[in-house]
């Protein structure tokens, strides 16, 4: 996972997008990095993650 572009969302609304830098497992939770550089922490039990595919990447570009 780390390299991937994902999308942390609570319900429907993104609260956080941007690559995993960290993975840590054993406490279900990595940091990623936003496009401004921006650090954050993403808990499993508090968001819902998924991955974005590049070509929702590119979509949402245009």
């Amino acid at each position: 996972m780390p390299g991937a572009e994902v999308e942390a969302r609570i319900g429907d609304v993104v609260h956080f997008r941007g690559r995993v830098v960290v993975l840590h497992e054993p406490m279900q939770l990595f940091w990623a990095v936003d496009p401004i550089g921006e650090r954050r922490i993403i808990d499993f039990h508090e968001f819902a993650v998924r991955i974005v595919t590049e070509v929702e990447s590119a979509e949402g570009a245009a």
